[in-house]
């Protein structure tokens, strides 16, 4: 599924909060996975509003009900439902005209670069997107910017 996001708190803390709408589907998803004991897991590919790029991968580890060990903070709180566990797979930026190519067969065969928030991708392309961050050679990432990882990480100690 692609994300849209917008701060580093998730990576940080390894978990994500969704809309509603977007906890819904990551929730029917990552039970329908239970349910039919599938073996493939749920990758969630995030895209920085308005950066154009994809800058990271991660694995999503439960569903909406997770309770994170620290008191997380998030902006807008009234506007996420619930959080989800994360494992971090890859974090390094990779700009959309790469993916460009890859049309979603979930998304009327639209390229994933013009997905919407929690847009499911079909399994052939998001293999292909998996194999794009592994064999991709990184130039940057959204962890550069330690400055701002330093305050998130002060912010959650206070929060704990």
């Amino acid at each position: 599924m692609i994300i849209s996001s917008n701060n580093l708190q998730a990576l940080i803390s390894k978990c994500w909060a969704s809309t509603k709408d977007g906890t819904k589907k990551l929730n029917e998803a990552f039970h329908q996975c239970i349910q039919m004991k599938n073996d493939f897991p749920i990758y969630l590919f995030f895209s920085i509003n308005k950066s154009s790029q994809f800058c990271s991968v991660a694995k999503l580890l439960s569903d909406s009900s997770y309770q994170p060990p620290s008191c997380i903070k998030w902006d807008s709180q009234d506007k996420w439902d619930g959080q989800f566990k994360l494992d971090w797979i890859f974090v390094k930026d990779i700009p959309n005209k790469y993916f460009k190519p890859l049309k979603n067969k979930l998304n009327d065969y639209q390229s994933v670069v013009h997905s919407r928030d929690v847009q499911e991708v079909s399994t052939e392309e998001g293999y292909e997107m998996l194999q794009f961050f592994q064999n991709f050679n990184q130039e940057t990432s959204i962890l550069d910017d330690f400055d701002e990882i330093i305050k998130i990480q002060k912010k959650l100690k206070l929060n704990k």
